[in-house]
C-alpha cells in the first residue's frame, strides 16, 4: 500500500508539472514558489514524524475515507482546468466575468496533494540526513524543488508535442490518479453494511429528480437557442 501512496504522490507532482505549460509564467512561478515556500515552512513537522506513524495513518480507513473525498474534490477541479482549456482553444466566444474569474482560479490552484507530496518529500530527506541541520535540509529541499520544479515545467514547454496532446495526457493522468486514489484510500474495506432490501420510494425519488432535471435542462436549451435565432434575426 506504501508503493502504491508513493506512486499516487509521484503522478500527482508530474501532473502539477504538466498543468504549469499551459499558464503564464507568472501563474507558474507564483503556484512554485508557493509550494516550495509551503515545503520550508513545514520543517518543524515534517521532524516530529516517524515510518511508524505514517504506516498507522495509512491503515486507518476513516482518515483514508476522508481523503478519498478530498482527491475526488482534487480531481474534479482538474478536470475542469481541462475542460476550460479546451472550450477556450475551442472557441472565440467572449467569456463573461465569473468565467473569467473561475479561469483564474483553476490556473492559480496547484492542486491539493501537491502539499502531501512536497511534505512527504521533505520528511524522507530529514531522516536520510541525520544530524544535519533541520533548516538547512528545508532550505536546500525546497530550493532544489523550485529549481526541478521550474526546468521540468520549461522543458515541457519545449517538448515537440502539441498542445491538445499535452492537454489529453493531463485529464487522462488525472483520471488515473483517480483510480490509484481509489485503490490506495479504500483499504479494503467498505463504508457500509451490505443489504438485501430496496427502498424503492428513495429509488423513485431519485429516478424523479434526474427525470425533472432532464425536462427542465432541455427546455431551458431549446428556450436559450430560440431566443438566440430571435436576437440574431433582430440584427
Amino acid at each position: 500500500m506504501e508503493q502504491l501512496f508513493i506512486l499516487l504522490l509521484l503522478l500527482v507532482c508530474f501532473n502539477f508539472v504538466l498543468k504549469q505549460t499551459f499558464v503564464s509564467v507568472r501563474a507558474m512561478l507564483f503556484t512554485t514558489v508557493a509550494v516550495c515556500s509551503f515545503t520550508y515552512a513545514m520543517w518543524p513537522y515534517a521532524i516530529e514524524q516517524s515510518s511508524t506513524q505514517i504506516a498507522a495513518w495509512l491503515a486507518t480507513p476513516t482518515l483514508m475515507r476522508d481523503l478519498a473525498v478530498v482527491l475526488s474534490l482534487d480531481v474534479l477541479i482538474q478536470a475542469a482546468f481541462c475542460l476550460r482549456i479546451a472550450r477556450r482553444d475551442s472557441s472565440r466566444a467572449r467569456d463573461s466575468r465569473w468565467q473569467r474569474y473561475l479561469d483564474v482560479f483553476l490556473r492559480f490552484y496547484p492542486g491539493f496533494f501537491i502539499f502531501p507530496a512536497a511534505f512527504s518529500l521533505l520528511t524522507a530527506c530529514i531522516f536520510a540526513f541525520p544530524g544535519v541541520d533541520f533548516t538547512l535540509v528545508a532550505a536546500g529541499v525546497s530550493g532544489t524543488l523550485l529549481m526541478l520544479l521550474i526546468a521540468a515545467s520549461f522543458g515541457l514547454r519545449r517538448m515537440p508535442i502539441d498542445r491538445d496532446t499535452r492537454l489529453e495526457l493531463l485529464f487522462l493522468a488525472n483520471v488515473l490518479v483517480a483510480l490509484i486514489g481509489v485503490i490506495v484510500t479504500v483499504n479494503g474495506a467498505t463504508g457500509t453494511d451490505s443489504t438485501n432490501n430496496v427502498d424503492w420510494r428513495a429509488s423513485l425519488l431519485v429516478l424523479s429528480i434526474a427525470a425533472g432535471g432532464a425536462v427542465v435542462g432541455c427546455l431551458l436549451r431549446r428556450f436559450k437557442i430560440k431566443y438566440d435565432h430571435n436576437k440574431f434575426t433582430r440584427k
